[in-house]
């Protein structure tokens, strides 16, 4: 996906009928380009596991939501590996 959407951005490409579209889209999204877009989705995960981190460093282990934390912690590691993995098989 990121390849063609380089190619299409490139000057030489201007007339690709994609194009409209991709401006039309971006016009629609306060000016956010498709390629920010897409790459928000992969942005987002880790930031929610520093959430979660700092929410645990700063919750007792007594506290009745610690467990639940330290479960979604967990989860949100292995959703980011899962992630890179898939990103990095892309990329390659």
């Amino acid at each position: 996906v990121s390849q063609s959407l380089t190619t299409l951005e490139k000057p030489e490409n201007k007339d690709h009928p994609l194009r409209p579209l991709l401006r039309k889209k971006q016009r629609e999204n306060k000016g956010e380009t498709i390629k920010a877009q897409l790459i928000t989705g992969v942005q987002r995960p880790p930031r929610y596991s520093l959430l979660l981190r700092d929410l645990l460093k700063k919750t007792k282990a007594s506290h009745p939501d610690y467990n639940d934390l330290v479960n979604a912690l967990s989860l949100m590691n292995q959703v980011n590996s899962g992630i890179n993995l898939q990103t990095g098989a892309v990329l390659d």
